[in-house]
């Protein structure tokens, strides 16, 4: 049997890594959604948004400068990218305010959350997976984020 001296610092740093947010074993031990959600800071992540290593936080992403390997991405894929510009009236829908949005009824580019569309209108996309075709087999889909309760939701499932 170990001394009890050495056992309250293990327990001690069991209950701290749990707690820690800054990893991802840390984070996903959380299971109160209350405590999920509540914002944290992570030095690393804040000190790069304020030295403009990522694009500024609820605008759309861009290609932040001096990024070469991501510019070199996007030229290579740049013209496989349909010119279908954002759904909503801007720059509100981008943060979550749909007033005053129509819509097309004909559904030129296949939105979902609109018609329920699931087969795509651009050439060369195939059909999203709407039916299991296995007889007896049971799907499950869903987009759970982005959400800050997530871990409750996995151990729901």
């Amino acid at each position: 049997m170990r001394p009890p001296s050495l056992l309250i610092p293990f327990l001690l740093l069991l209950s701290a890594n749990a707690q820690d947010r800054t990893t991802e074993q840390g984070e996903a031990q959380i299971t109160d959604p209350t405590t999920e959600c509540t914002p944290y800071y992570y030095a690393p992540v804040s000190e790069a948004i304020a030295a403009g290593k990522f694009p500024p936080i609820w605008t759309p992403a861009t290609i932040v400068q001096g990024d070469t390997n991501a510019l070199a991405k996007y030229q290579s894929i740049q013209s496989q990218i349909p010119n279908i510009p954002p759904n909503g009236n801007q720059p509100g829908s981008l943060e979550g305010d749909w007033t005053g949005v129509t819509y097309p009824a004909n559904d030129p580019n296949c939105w979902w959350t609109y018609t329920k569309c699931t087969t795509p209108k651009l050439p060369g996309l195939p059909p999203d997976l709407t039916a299991v075709p296995e007889p007896d087999t049971l799907g499950y889909g869903f987009d759970d984020g982005p959400n800050c309760s997530h871990n409750a939701f996995y151990d729901f499932l």
